[in-house]
């Protein structure tokens, strides 16, 4: 009754405060962004000293995290201000960060399992980098695994065996122990860390497939989105001469002609040298290097800056520093195997940088397993035959891509050529990137999208990793096809110049396992030093290409986050589509 109410009242006074509107007036608010929402919710709610409005907290993350969990709170939800309102779905729109004691680990080794879990593993070995390159033992966890996440973790480690020990000592139970490559990374909860340093009553929580192992540092930790790249490397490029020796995550990295200009000055763009094509890999190298990792690299190397001569490397065979990781891959025109290089740290970027790779060229493959069932049964060997690489995770890319190129002339010129940027040309590529976007989620499909860093735009659609290069083009061409039906005046796939003259040219053949592209927030050789960037959906019609480039882009980058961070957890398995 009535006193009941007053009585739990006085005793435990309580306020509604309402946090989202889905639903107002008969309009569905589920697809208006937050911050929309929260404009409604606000006129819709009267305040009392009863119901309130939760506001949104306008305050550095950190201090707030930390105030919070000081008064006894769990933790805090932080929500992209932008975001939509996904029903029965999880999205990274939004994320609980808990004040329980978790941190991330290497994974060096995995005991033998017994019983149920004699076909997977017992434990994860876990480990820490020194600041000298060595990994030091932690621990081992073995609980917090559903019985998927065994077999998949299993697929995983068995992609990364090794006959090495990668631990500065020998672990605990090294005889029922099986060696990897220390490249994967795992997220654990535990009690404490013991006075030896090893971690109390472990409980594995995820794999951080968005996290590189160099980055797990005993004296840190990690971050996912490092606030500010490695802030020692750049003051080191800024106090240094004209040449240099970096040291850089406990190696050493030589530098040399860093006053060499790479870029000449461009209208209000001042020029680059090489000493900023550092800085700006360095500041990039947390958002960028992910994107980077186990994809093969073709080099595109210009020692004299982008007015000299240039030239293509797809294979390396002179000494290279050992934090340079190789991959040996048969090559079908030489008839033997060839080392291809793999940029998985920041040194490396950093050696590349030093060579002048200006064009960070990617394979659309990688050579590691994914989580769960992407790339699953496919092989690891790379080398001897034509028919390992087919049967391998490098003839199954990760992504579709469409590549958008315009080849309209400014007005009132006849001269048409690829990469020559016109407003018109651009506005074209747009409005066709906004088409493609249209029947790709009719299909059901979600997409990302970037600057080419010229002209261009590149699209793409993360998928499992089932299909072959050449089913995958397939898919492209078809999808390219309808979009050419609906529209043949602006639109074409034909490759002959002529025939794309005043049209967008839509480019497929990029999907191939001999191709590559340039990466996301890769620097490109077109004037003012632009970079590939990017973009949210709703940017791209009134976008300007060159506004992003190597002084402002990993501004951009800290400001609004990685806008692809989370790329290869949207993958989409299209198999069952495909008529194979």
């Amino acid at each position: 009754g009535e006193g009941q109410i007053e009585q739990a009242d006085a005793e435990i006074p309580v306020i509604y405060y309402a946090f989202d509107v889905l639903h107002i007036d008969g309009t569905d608010l589920r697809g208006s962004p937050l911050w929309l929402r929260k404009e409604y919710l606000a006129r819709a709610v009267d305040s009392s000293a009863f119901v309130g409005v939760l506001e949104p907290i306008e305050a550095p993350p950190r201090r707030v995290f930390e105030a919070l969990v000081a008064q006894g709170f769990e933790g805090v939800v932080a929500k992209r201000r932008g975001s939509r309102y996904v029903t029965n779905k999880r999205t990274s729109d939004w994320v609980k960060f808990k004040s329980q004691q978790t941190d991330d680990f290497v994974v060096g080794g995995f005991t033998q399992g017994n019983g149920a879990r004699a076909s997977t593993f017992g434990a994860l070995v876990l480990g820490k980098f020194r600041e000298d390159g060595s990994l030091s033992y932690v621990g081992r966890v073995g609980s917090g695994f559903r019985d998927a996440q065994l077999d998949s973790t299993r697929a995983l480690l068995d992609g990364l065996a090794s006959e090495s020990n990668p631990f500065d000592e020998e672990p605990p139970d090294a005889k029922i122990t099986s060696y990897v490559r220390p490249t994967l990374v795992v997220e654990a909860k535990f009690a404490e860390v013991t006075s030896g340093g090893q971690l109390r009553a472990p409980v594995f929580l995820r794999l951080r497939d968005d996290l590189l192992a160099g980055e797990i540092r005993a004296d840190g930790g990690a971050s996912p989105t490092p606030p500010s790249g490695e802030p020692g490397v750049v003051a080191q490029l800024g106090a240094a001469g004209n040449d240099a020796l970096l040291m850089v995550d406990g190696v050493e990295v030589k530098v040399t002609n860093l006053d060499k200009e790479m870029w000449p000055g461009h209208g209000e763009i001042a020029p680059v040298t090489k000493r900023d094509l550092l800085v700006y890999y360095t500041e990039i190298a947390p958002f960028l290097l992910p994107h980077l990792a186990n994809r093969p690299l073709t080099l595109t190397r210009f020692p004299d800056g982008v007015e000299g001569k240039s030239f293509y490397q797809k294979h390396w065979a002179q000494k290279r520093p050992a934090f340079v990781e190789p991959i040996s891959i048969y090559s079908e025109d030489a008839q033997e195997n060839l080392d291809f290089l793999l940029c998985n740290n920041l040194p490396t970027l950093l050696w590349l940088g030093q060579l002048a790779d200006i064009a960070l060229h990617v394979s659309l493959a990688r050579a590691a397993r994914g989580p769960g069932k992407d790339g699953r049964g496919l092989g690891t060997t790379y080398t001897d035959s034509r028919k390992k690489i087919e049967a391998s995770l490098l003839n199954h890319p990760d992504f579709l891509l469409f590549d958008l190129d315009p080849f309209i002339a400014e007005k009132g010129s006849s001269v048409v050529e690829k990469n020559t940027l016109t407003r018109q040309g651009f506005e074209q590529t747009a409005a066709t990137a906004l088409w493609l976007k249209e029947i790709l989620d009719g299909a059901g499909l979600r997409s990302f999208v970037k600057t080419s860093g010229a002209s261009g735009i590149h699209v793409f659609v993360p998928i499992v990793r089932n299909l072959r290069y050449d089913v995958v083009r397939a898919i492209c061409s078809t999808i390219a096809g309808a979009l050419v039906s609906a529209h043949p005046k602006e639109v074409t796939t034909q490759f002959p110049k002529e025939k794309r003259v005043g049209k967008v040219y839509i480019d497929v053949n990029q999907n191939g396992r001999i191709r590559s592209l340039a990466a996301i927030y890769s620097p490109r050789v077109n004037p003012g030093a632009p970079v590939s960037m990017p973009l949210r959906w709703d940017e791209v019609a009134g976008v300007d290409p060159l506004a992003f480039n190597l002084w402002n882009a990993a501004d951009r980058a800290r400001a609004s986050g990685d806008l692809w961070s989370r790329i290869l957890d949207a993958k989409q398995d299209i198999k069952s589509l495909v008529d194979l």
